[in-house]
């Protein structure tokens, strides 16, 4: 009896959080980065790579095999109300195992201003 009871709370609260999710629309953005390194303002041993369409993260000014992805940007386009959109930009890393969206603050050809950890993280070309 018990089971029956915690099932139709699990089935009613999948029901509601899937009714509450917003549908997004990504949009591909023509936008390119200029190819070379791109450093953080408050690591200069870490920043990102950009070579011929790929895109990696680096640390210690390294970064692995694994670590490099296709990449491009979109943009999020969410509906918010009858006539509203909230619109946000992101840089999409695709690789065979995984894709993974950064959101774009702000940038410019010499600068790239991305949201990390609730926080803007900029990098300036070199």
């Amino acid at each position: 009896m018990q089971n029956k009871y915690l099932l139709k709370i699990a089935i009613l609260a999948l029901i509601i959080t899937s009714c509450s999710t917003k549908r997004h629309t990504e949009i591909e953005n023509p936008t390119e980065f200029k190819n070379g390194e791109w450093i953080s303002n408050t690591d200069s041993l870490s920043g990102i790579s950009i070579r011929k369409g790929k895109l990696a993260f680096f640390k210690n000014m390294k970064f692995t095999a694994d670590s490099i992805y296709d990449y491009k940007v979109v943009d999020s386009i969410i509906p918010i109300g009858p006539g509203k959109n909230r619109f946000k930009s992101f840089i999409k890393r695709m690789s065979i195992v995984d894709t993974l969206y950064s959101e774009i603050i702000e940038f410019s050809d010499s600068t790239i201003i991305l949201k990390k950890n609730n926080f803007a993280e900029v990098y300036k070309l070199k």
